[in-house]
């Protein structure tokens, strides 16, 4: 879902955990759990309350704050996804085709 809302000039993303739930149709604690996950393997951090930071490896090198420090991406093991996490990987994938674009 970030991917799809970052900003082309900052590589980051405005948008609540409350938001990004609504727009998936999941619940707010499971985004929370996400986003912990995308800020442990490095591809995105939470820069201030709903503004999210994807690595510039995503983003093609856009930054908001060229002092940000970029983290390493580190590797998920594939036996950590379970059935269940792929299927709702796969919804939320599905639901991307709902939102509507930021201008």
């Amino acid at each position: 879902m970030l991917l799809s809302l970052y900003n082309e000039e900052t590589g980051a993303a405005e948008i609540s955990q409350r938001e990004m739930a609504a727009a998936l149709g999941t619940a707010v604690p499971a985004v929370n759990r996400a986003v912990q996950q995308l800020r442990e393997t490095g591809l995105a951090w939470q820069i201030e309350g709903g503004r999210y930071q994807l690595h510039p490896l995503l983003t093609g090198g856009a930054v908001a704050s060229p002092a940000t420090a970029v983290p390493e991406i580190k590797a998920v093991e594939p036996a950590a996804f379970t059935e269940q996490r792929r299927e709702r990987y796969t919804a939320q994938i599905a639901n991307l085709g709902q939102l509507p674009t930021s201008a």
